[in-house]
């Protein structure tokens, strides 16, 4: 991760997603959208077959690789993931090198937040946890489980930092990150060895880096 470092030149704040980008969560993803398919009488994804396919919003996703979506089911659906991605969560590590880039841009001036689709209060929590809390001035996440409103909270998080929009940029490692900042007007980063395939990642944007 230190080697991110030189891309984030002449940036005065990063805004961080989470999962996926600092905690690698990538497998217990994986296991715990098996429970959610086995639920449906559904085929198990591969991690291969995840990161070619897994996208925001979540309903799309699903839909895609064959769960039945009614908006009777959806909250049903979720609370199933979450539930079993919680069971897993004490098995997720930060990636490799994560505290000390964050240390090193604290070191150079450049402040850090994180900005994440994960319930607030969850995230504090986690972060604590990993012991990195002191390295972010803010902590974005969401009021609720669902994985609804990143855009919004950006809004309000770009509106919080008060720096101008040339002065900041998001690193993330999906598309969804890539709009999110898009939407804010502000660079963005993504990484490999995330949520996506790096062809997909590619695809889609200029700015792609391998994390290792």
């Amino acid at each position: 991760m230190r080697k991110l470092f030189g891309h984030l030149e002449g940036k005065s704040h990063v805004i961080w997603d989470w999962n996926g980008t600092l905690l690698d969560d990538v497998d217990i993803s994986v296991e715990a959208l098996g429970t959610v398919l086995e639920s449906q009488g559904l085929p198990l994804q591969t991690r291969a077959k995840y990161l070619e396919r897994f996208r925001f919003p979540i309903a799309e996703y699903y839909a895609e690789i064959g769960i039945e979506i009614r908006p009777e089911s959806y909250a049903t659906l979720a609370k199933q993931f979450i539930d079993s991605y919680d069971r897993r969560i004490e098995r997720a590590r930060l990636y490799a090198g994560v505290e000390d880039l964050l240390h090193d841009l604290a070191a150079a001036g450049v402040s850090s937040s994180v900005l994440s689709a994960a319930h607030e209060p969850d995230l504090k929590r986690l972060l604590g946890a990993y012991g990195i809390s002191s390295h972010f001035t803010h902590v974005y996440g969401l009021g609720n489980k669902w994985a609804h409103g990143k855009i919004e909270r950006g809004r309000q998080l770009m509106a919080t930092i008060g720096l101008p929009p040339a002065q900041v940029i998001l690193v993330g490692d999906t598309d969804h990150d890539l709009a999110v900042g898009r939407d804010l007007g502000i660079d963005v980063l993504l990484l490999t060895a995330g949520h996506q395939h790096e062809s997909r990642l590619r695809s889609r944007h200029d700015r792609v880096v391998e994390r290792y």
